[in-house]
């Protein structure tokens, strides 16, 4: 039995740690004008398995699942075709042919290496030619030079490639480049990956732009984290040129350099280029680039997200070396951003910035260049090469505020998609990717895209909650990605009660009592001798004082009756209070009196309150209301009155907000009393 166990599990490491299978194509013969056919994982492999292939050209003829790569080299994952040994040594081997992906994608590519080598699909390129390759899903993590497509691209030309999933890396870390370096040049490619970066260099498309390489008509959309040197498109941009480009992902870094486009530019270009996404760093921090060195160069840009850090923060720039002569005709949104300054740009409320004479007056080009739309990019301009699709998109931007009980949420609606979206807000949970089957808020249609909050209500304390942005239109919900927030970790407690009393005056039981503060307070229970008999409204979260008052007038003379009070919160958990008791008789006098008043109930009221009376022997009476000037605003009674028990109502639903005298004559007894109309 032994034997065989051992055997099967022999058999089994056999089979996840299989080494892959090198598999020629039966297509072509690598030169440029008939090259290999490449179709499957294991033609791919038989590319990266001999150096002597690695200056050859290839076509992709089909989608390629790479997913078996995760149990390959003892579960390291995709050996990368090319590598570096050193960044300009001898002993590099790059790929230095061509690879035409024809849109073809190569999905769930998984490498795990703490290899400096470069970790991608292609570990290094030389003069190489890379052309519509789509990576889809991938999950790389390793050292330096880590993306989806290419870890280190030497003077070589990638052009309409993407990416998606998560890549991890230390330095030079990119969602689809690592470093493009000398001359290399990046274009007509996009990155949705989230990127992280544990030492410096991270980039939603590249972890880094360096000496005469070009970035053009790209854009990423991923969250990228790092600590020096994050930017939501380009980690550093040094003597390199960005162009036509943008980017939307969040962009956070715990050192220096962080920027929404850039975490740093010295001696380069950025010129015609937008970033959408919220920045948060520590020292030099902006909204388009978190330093501007060596005289570089910001042209025709602008910012639109929010930026915090500790020192050297700007909306659009944390720091330039100069006098910021060089940024010019380039602006950031001071009430998303919250800053008013900036180390250059121009600043501008989000009125103006979604305003295209704002840019035409500075030389945007909205002819061949730009265009503005109430359905896109939140109103803010865009590239006319941008395509969005019949669905909305939005973004989940922030958590504005937090309570006991309740969060404000602001989202994003980027664009409204082919039709108008019929219902948006923010859903939620505790478990994570929340969709609209979970809690949600119902802000309702959506005619132009733009920014919008949302409250989320019932949370409980102390709790993690996961939340997104949607939007619905006929083409169906979309969603922004996914925050996170942990709720208050303060106690919800019932109301701090004051005092608790209760009187009887002429015939009726009058309880009154005060609230030092009242936390998530929805009502008020009446108990007397254990029954409820009636309700007052709460004044839900309030660190002010209130008063509040209740009159019983079903009560018999000569009874004694204890009365408790209780507080019912928004969850409609009840607290009783029966330490605060209090214990009343009715007189008996009751019946010696002509004539008995009771207190207006309820009070304070919206918009009827009732006034009971008890005539011994029928009178002549009048009962006028007053405002507090004193002028007559309304008259209850003008006449006589028979004997016995009375109430009257007063509907002041014409009257304002407001305190009122209710003044009554009956004979030579006069009597007066308060009333508060609260709307």
């Amino acid at each position: 039995m032994k034997k065989i166990l051992l055997l099967l599990s022999m058999m089994f490491f056999a089979i996840v740690f299989a080494d892959p299978t090198a598999t020629a194509p039966t297509v072509g013969v690598g030169s440029s004008d008939n090259p290999y056919e490449i179709g499957t994982l294991n033609n791919l492999y038989w590319i990266a398995a001999d150096t002597l292939r690695w200056d050859k050209n290839y076509n992709q003829t089909d989608d390629i699942n790479a997913s078996g790569t995760e149990s390959w080299s003892g579960g390291e994952g995709w050996t990368p075709i090319g590598y570096s040994v050193e960044l300009l040594g001898e002993g590099n081997k790059p790929f230095t042919g061509s690879y035409e992906g024809q849109d073809y994608k190569i999905s769930g590519l998984y490498i795990n290496s703490s290899n400096p080598d470069g970790a991608a699909l292609f570990g290094m390129t030389e003069n190489a030619d890379l052309l519509n390759i789509i990576m889809e899903n991938v999950n790389i993590t390793g050292d330096s030079a880590v993306a989806a497509l290419v870890g280190w691209n030497f003077t070589s030309t990638i052009t309409n490639c993407s990416s998606s999933g998560n890549v991890t890396g230390n330095r030079f870390t990119g969602g689809l480049i690592g470093m493009n370096i000398l001359g290399g040049t990046i274009d007509s490619c996009y990155s949705t990956c989230t990127v992280t970066s544990n030492i410096t260099d991270a980039g939603g498309l590249a972890g880094n732009n360096y000496f005469s390489s070009t970035v053009e008509n790209c854009y990423s959309t991923g969250n990228v984290s790092g600590n020096e040197y994050c930017g939501g498109l380009i980690g550093d941009n040094t003597e390199s040129t960005i162009e036509y480009s943008f980017c939307t992902g969040n962009v956070s870094g715990t050192g220096n350099c962080t920027g929404g486009l850039t975490g740093g530019s010295d001696e380069s270009s950025l010129s015609n280029c937008y970033c959408t996404g919220n920045v948060a760093g520590i020292r030099f921090v902006g909204g388009l680039t978190g330093t501007n060195e060596t005289d570089a160069i910001i042209d025709l840009c602008f910012s639109s997200g929010h930026v915090s850090g500790n020192s050297d923060i700007g909306g659009m720039v944390g720091f330039d070396d100069g006098d910021a002569s060089s940024i010019t005709n380039s602006f950031w949104n001071t009430q998303i951003s919250e800053l008013d300054t900036s180390d250059g740009g121009t600043g501008k409320t989000t009125v103006q910035m979604q305003t295209q004479t704002t840019y035409t007056g500075v030389g945007f080009d909205f002819v061949d260049d730009w265009d503005l739309s109430v359905r896109h990019n939140s109103v803010y301009p865009y590239f006319q090469w941008q395509t969005f699709p019949p669905e909305p998109l939005v973004k989940t931007q922030t958590v504005l505020d937090t309570t006991v009980n309740s969060a404000m949420i602001l989202g994003d609606i980027t664009s409204l998609g082919d039709t108008d979206p019929s219902q948006h807000g923010v859903c939620w949970n505790t478990s994570g990717d929340p969709d609209i089957n979970d809690d949600k808020t119902m802000e309702g249609s959506a005619d132009s895209a733009g920014l919008f909050t949302s409250e989320m209500t019932s949370l409980s304390h102390n709790t993690q909650y996961y939340v997104k942005a949607y939007a619905t239109n006929t083409a169906g919900t979309t969603y922004g990605e996914e925050i996170s927030f942990l709720s208050s970790t303060e106690v919800p407690t019932p109301i701090t009660l004051a005092s608790f009393t209760a009187s009887a005056v002429n015939g009726v039981v009058e309880l009154a009592w005060e609230t030092a503060t009242e936390t998530n307070n929805a009502r008020f229970v009446i108990y007397r001798d254990g029954e409820a008999i009636g309700s007052v409204d709460g004044a839900g979260t309030t660190s002010e004082p209130h008063n509040y008052s209740y009159v019983d007038a079903a009560v018999v003379p000569g009874v004694t009756y204890t009365y408790v009070l209780a507080d019912v919160d928004l969850g409609n958990n009840e607290t009783r209070y029966d330490n605060n008791a209090v214990t009343v008789t009715v007189a008996n006098d009751i019946v010696e009196a002509d004539f008995v008043v009771g207190s207006a109930y309820p009070n304070p009221f919206n918009p009827r309150t009732v006034i009971s009376m008890h005539y011994a022997v029928g009178s002549n009476t009048v009962i006028n209301i007053y405002n507090t000037q004193g002028v007559l605003v309304d008259q209850l009674i003008n006449g006589f009155v028979e004997a016995g028990h009375h109430e009257l109502t007063w509907n002041a639903s014409n009257m304002p907000s407001g305190v009122y005298v209710v003044k009554m004559q009956a004979s030579e007894f006069v009597n007066s009393q308060k009333i508060v109309l609260m709307k």
